[in-house]
């Protein structure tokens, strides 16, 4: 009824929670994924369908989080829907009872209506604890000006030249690894500009150089962000060829560059 699939891959919510706030509007978005899936399902069972069928549709709706129902989760009388599907699709009539079940969940003390699923944790959206690093590293990382760069792997980079700066004070992370983590933490929460493409297009091609017979040889984004940050440089200021040139061609690759 929750698909995590829906909610973060087709929905665009955040896996890594930081700020308590924005897991008050996680929740929010997840109640309203599954009051507009009921609501779908109550179709269904008032018959307002479209096409006439020998028999109704059944439904195992478990109020759950999972792509994909697993065997051992059950809503009544500890039936799975392994077992009432073959009853429901030969309409045998043993188990018609249990042909449409929908899990209904009381609402939380904020109003909301969340999986309630009897396997807690397979089928609840339980938020990762954060080192708590990260939180305290966060306001330095934006001080650097880094959460302004609109794209995640910016961030990063940004992060990283001015790693001195943030890991001043309390933020001091123990190791390399940790500092890694803590800024892939906080940068995942960078909200990509709408205005502003992800990436370059990998496969568009600007002139790399050109041969002794006065040929161009061409190269494409896509192998240019796998270069090494001195011929990345070498290749965004090279003003040589114009339009055709990287900085004009990959100019999200060559931004910070030229």
């Amino acid at each position: 009824m929750y698909d995590y699939n829906l909610v973060y891959s087709g929905g665009g919510a955040p896996k890594n929670i930081i700020d308590p706030e924005e897991n008050i509007i996680f929740n929010r978005y997840v109640d309203m994924m599954g009051e507009a899936n009921r609501l779908s399902f109550q179709q269904i069972l008032d018959g307002d369908v479209k096409t006439t069928k020998e028999h109704p549709d059944g439904i195992f709706a478990p109020s759950c989080k999972l792509h994909g129902t697993p065997n051992d989760i059950t809503i009544t009388n500890d039936r799975t829907w392994i077992e009432i599907v073959s009853d429901w699709f030969f309409q045998t009539g043993n188990l018609k009872d249990y042909y449409q079940q929908i899990k209904e969940c009381s609402t939380d003390q904020a109003g909301l209506v969340l999986p309630c699923n009897a396997n807690d944790k397979e089928c609840s959206f339980d938020i990762e604890d954060q080192d708590p690093l990260v939180e305290i590293c966060r306001q330095k990382v934006e001080d650097a000006g880094c959460l302004e760069t609109k794209i995640e792997k910016k961030c990063i980079k940004c992060a990283k030249q001015n790693a001195e700066e943030i890991t001043s004070g309390e933020c001091s992370p123990k190791n390399n690894n940790q500092a890694k983590n803590i800024v892939k933490q906080i940068c995942s929460l960078v909200l990509d500009d709408p205005e502003i493409p992800d990436a370059d297009d990998p496969e568009a091609k600007f002139v790399r150089k050109k041969n002794k017979k006065g040929k161009k040889k061409k190269s494409t984004c896509g192998k240019l962000l796998k270069f090494k940050d001195k011929n990345i440089k070498k290749y965004c200021r090279d003003e040589t060829y114009g339009k055709q040139g990287a900085a004009v061609v990959c100019p999200i690759t060559c931004n910070g560059y030229n």
